[in-house]
């Protein structure tokens, strides 16, 4: 979970999370635990934060469309009371006020086979042997009735008795 969803990095910071040149020594010697200690505190202090995650970097560049953005107001007047209304990847300027513990709440009660769907395709013997496999997979795994009872998804009542228009602003 740790690359899903959003987190804080230093902006510039190397691919293990250390800041700096990755050729940097000591001379050979080893730096006092004070001398380390007063780095990381100055680092810290002085360092800038930038959000990233794998979520929250693709929805920065789906909200940075404008044909995405007709699509997401499109979904909004045309599903307005089922969850065809909500973006499936949420809105970036929300993403961070997310929780660790409302994230993995919301991924174990939804991300379960419990709640999934397999389809699949080819002669009998390629049904069977894909049927086998996820059988195998997923039976582990239990039976899990949270998943089910509020993932349902409700028809949208016609509610339209005339068009639909909506105006909304878009940076240019």
């Amino acid at each position: 979970l740790r690359q899903e969803g959003w987190r804080y990095d230093v902006v510039g910071a190397n691919d293990d999370g250390t800041v700096g040149d990755d050729n940097e020594s000591d001379g050979g010697g080893e730096r006092a635990l004070a001398d380390v200690n007063y780095a990381l505190d100055s680092m810290i202090n002085r360092a800038e934060f930038e959000y990233k995650g794998v979520v929250f970097s693709e929805m920065k560049g789906a909200y940075s469309d404008p044909e995405g953005l007709i699509e997401r107001i499109s979904q909004t007047l045309l599903f307005p009371d089922n969850s065809y209304r909500f973006d499936s990847g949420g809105d970036p300027a929300v993403i961070p006020t997310l929780t660790r513990e409302e994230f993995v709440s919301f991924y174990k009660k939804y991300y379960h086979p419990t709640n999934s769907r397999l389809f699949v395709a080819g002669d009998e013997s390629d049904v069977y042997h894909a049927l086998s496999q996820a059988d195998r997979y997923m039976s582990p795994m239990g039976y899990n009735p949270d998943s089910r009872k509020d993932s349902a998804i409700t028809y949208q009542k016609r509610t339209f008795h005339k068009p639909v228009f909506e105006r909304r602003p878009y940076a240019a």
